[in-house]
Order: C-alpha cells, then sequence, then structure tokens
C-alpha cells in the first residue's frame, strides 16, 4: 500500500501543474498560469522517481533483506490488554480534544479550525497524540488483532473515536491518513479491490469534513470544487512558480536554512536564534512562502503555500539535475518499504507501528511539502521516542485494563 500512497501523492501535483499550464488561477500565487514547459520536467521527474523506486526496492530485497533473513521469528503472545488500554487513551483523547479543549464546538462550525488551533493550549502534546501515538497504537493493535481476533469489535470502535478526536481539532484529511500506517502493515502488496475501497472510503471521508469544515471556504468555492482545487492546483501551483525562475533566482533560495531549523529551537536560541526568527527564516514552510512573494505578516499569521518533493529538488540540484531528488528519496522509500516488510515478518511490533507511523506521516508528508529536513528533525526523534515509551507503557497490564476485559466479556 505504501507504494500506492507514495504515486498517488506524486500524481496530484502533476495534474496541477498541468491546470496551471492551462491557465487555471491559484490562489496562493494571486496569479494565473500559464505555460513555461513544467509538466513535461514534473513527468520526467515522476518517471525516475517510479524507475528509482523498483530498481531499489528490489536490490535492497535480494541484498540487504534476503528472505533467509525472515526465518527467525519472535514468539507472539496474544495481549488483548494493549488493546483495552489503546481504547481507554483514545477515549480520554477524544473526551479531553472535545469538551475540555473545545474541539466540539469546531466540529458544530462555531469556532475556526486555525484561530482555534493558533490558541490551542498544549497544541505540541496534542499534535503528537494524533499524528503520532494514535497511529501507531491503532498498527500495533491491528497486528495483534491479525493474530487473535478476539477483541476486533472493540478495535473498530477505537478507530471510530480516534477519528472523532482527530476531527475535534480540525483535521478533515488527517482522520484518513491516520489509517495509513496500519494499511502500510496489513497489506504489504494489495490487490486492486482493495486500493478501490481504501480510495473511495477516502473520497467519502474528505467529502464530508469539507462540507463541515469548509462549505464557507475563503475562496467562494463549492465543496467538490475546493477539493479539486486543494488537491490540484494547489498542490502544483509553487512547483509551477518555482520552475518559471532562473537558475540563479532558485538558487537564492536558503534551502540549507531548514536543516540548522531542525535542529529544534534550543540549540538555536543559543546562537541567539530567537523564535521569530526561527520561524521565518529556518522553517520551510514560512521560507517558501516568503519567497513567492508573500508578506511576513501573512505569514505570521499562519499562511503557507505548500511545496512538493519536486519543488525541494530544484532548490537542492537546479534545474539541470533537479531530478537526483527522485532517484535518491525513491530509494529512501524503497529502503523503508523493505525494511518494515523485514519487521513484519519477524513480528517485531512496536517497531513495526513506529516505522509505518514514521512513513505515513514523515515520509508521505514530505511529498506534500517539501521538507527533506523534518525526515530527520530533532521533534521527529523525539517523537519516535516518545511513540516507542508509549507503546510500552500500552503493552503493560493495568487494573483498569482487567476490568475493562471483564466488562466486554
Amino acid at each position: 500500500m505504501f507504494k500506492f500512497i507514495l504515486f498517488g501523492y506524486l500524481l496530484l501535483p502533476l495534474i496541477g501543474v498541468f491546470f496551471m499550464e492551462r491557465g487555471a488561477y491559484s490562489v496562493s500565487l494571486n496569479d494565473a498560469g500559464y505555460e513555461n514547459g513544467v509538466t513535461l520536467a514534473y513527468t520526467i521527474y515522476f518517471i525516475f522517481f517510479l524507475l528509482s523506486y523498483y530498481f531499489s526496492s528490489f536490490f535492497f530485497r535480494k541484498t540487504i533483506f534476503p528472505s533467509g533473513m525472515d526465518t527467525m521469528k519472535e514468539v507472539v503472545v496474544p495481549r488483548n490488554h494493549f488493546i483495552s488500554n489503546l481504547f481507554a487513551f483514545a477515549l480520554i483523547s477524544f473526551l479531553l480534544i472535545w469538551f475540555l479543549f473545545g474541539g466540539v464546538y469546531v466540529v458544530l462550525g462555531e469556532v475556526d479550525k486555525s484561530e482555534f488551533r493558533v490558541n490551542l493550549q498544549f497544541g505540541a502534546i496534542l499534535y503528537l497524540t494524533v499524528k503520532s501515538l494514535l497511529p501507531a497504537g491503532l498498527c500495533m493493535a491491528a497486528l495483534i488483532l491479525k493474530e487473535n481476533t478476539s477483541h476486533s469489535s472493540k478495535f473498530y470502535i477505537i478507530c471510530f473515536v480516534s477519528s472523532l478526536a482527530v476531527l475535534g481539532l480540525g483535521f478533515k484529511l488527517l482522520a484518513v491518513t491516520l489509517f495509513t500506517p496500519l494499511l502500510f502493515c496489513l497489506f504489504l502488496e494489495p490487490n486492486l479491490k482493495v486500493i478501490f475501497k481504501f480510495a473511495l472510503l477516502s473520497i467519502f471521508a474528505v467529502v464530508g469534513a469539507a462540507v463541515l469544515f469548509d462549505s464557507d471556504n475563503q475562496y467562494g468555492l463549492s465543496v467538490l470544487d475546493y477539493i479539486l482545487n486543494r488537491a490540484t492546483v494547489l498542490t502544483g501551483d509553487v512547483s509551477w512558480y518555482v520552475w518559471g525562475l532562473s537558475e540563479q533566482e532558485i538558487g537564492g533560495f536558503p534551502i540549507f536554512n531548514s536543516w540548522i531549523g531542525a535542529l529544534g529551537r534550543t540549540p538555536l536560541e543559543l546562537l541567539g536564534i530567537n523564535n521569530n526568527e526561527h520561524y521565518l527564516h529556518y522553517s520551510y514552510g514560512p521560507m517558501l512562502t516568503l519567497f513567492i512573494g508573500r508578506s511576513v505578516e501573512s505569514v505570521v499569521n499562519g499562511t503557507t503555500v505548500t511545496g512538493t518533493l519536486f519543488t525541494s529538488s530544484l532548490f537542492y540540484f537546479g534545474k539541470t539535475f533537479f531530478f537526483i531528488g527522485a532517484i535518491l528519496f525513491a530509494a529512501f522509500c524503497a529502503f523503508l518499504s523493505q525494511l518494515l516488510r523485514h519487521f513484519i515478518r519477524q513480528k517485531k511490533f512496536k517497531l513495526c507501528a513506529i516505522l509505518s507511523s514514521y512513513m505515513g506521516f514523515f515520509v508521505v508528508g514530505v511529498l506534500n511539502s517539501g521538507d527533506v529536513s523534518k525526515l530527520f528533525s530533532y521533534s521527529t526523534l523525539v517523537g519516535m521516542i516518545l511513540t516507542y515509551i508509549f507503546l510500552s507503557v500500552l503493552d503493560c497490564k493495568f487494573v483498569f485494563s482487567s476490568k475493562l476485559r471483564s466488562s466486554n466479556a
């Protein structure tokens, strides 16, 4: 499933740059597009990515992860208490987000989701919960249930409650991508039926969430037009813009500042860089937004544009060797895919859950942001360590988990 998600995220900007070359209007750029040759360039980029992914997968499968390595398997012990503990955590998260922090007002449309997130207390903890802890927990639970299906009904309830918790923060797409890590583990090589079902459910979920949150969007578009515009034009417009610049202009983007920003705020403060300067000049999204001509005020107020891996490849390698970015990133993705396959066959469930969450939210996220430094940032590494601790705690037997199991018996 992982490779199909990757290809899908690569395909949408390709459609977007095609629309831009046909004169589509970009609200991010406040301008209409025109032909500049980016569709051909992006198509070449896409082809290099596909070829690199398949050749790299074959290489890693035959060399680093040969089939003989998967013969040593851990003994699988049914861990139903993990499901009960995860259920308790998901329920508590839902109640806190909706009723303590006011997420219910976001769902009801009484509070704007962007304003809610800006003023949210303990935002970092809540984001870690919905973007790392819950997805990893769901993934590990799914792997456990694959071996023992006695708590499958409770698992579906956990999925539903987790989606509600995410919606309480106004993340409509995350309510779908929340489940991509477990899909990576359960469907290493999905058939067309599985892919079709996932695509159909994703479309229904995104449309439903858009009706809930974006029916009165700032662009004055219908819900379907807004979704189409957001998924294509607004993911390809910045790539179109950057490709239209000269080599000298592209080289003027301080791409390596984002790697300095990836160290985190504390090390930068020791270097005399304050939070505002860190956000504006050492964070990829705000830097890119300023680069395309948006004002500092709009960036400070939370406006950012959507870059892509293609955009970052232009900044790193220029317009002559931009395809190198596709080759390297595809090889990295292929390595992670084979590593996940190895962990699954070894039944190392915690490592599977952490790696698949990393792949689902950070690796796939790079395709829709371009921020490669995020893959190895201080916050990402800390989040993975905290997720491992979280899964280990959920794997402990507590008194209340025993009571939950007995009440559901």
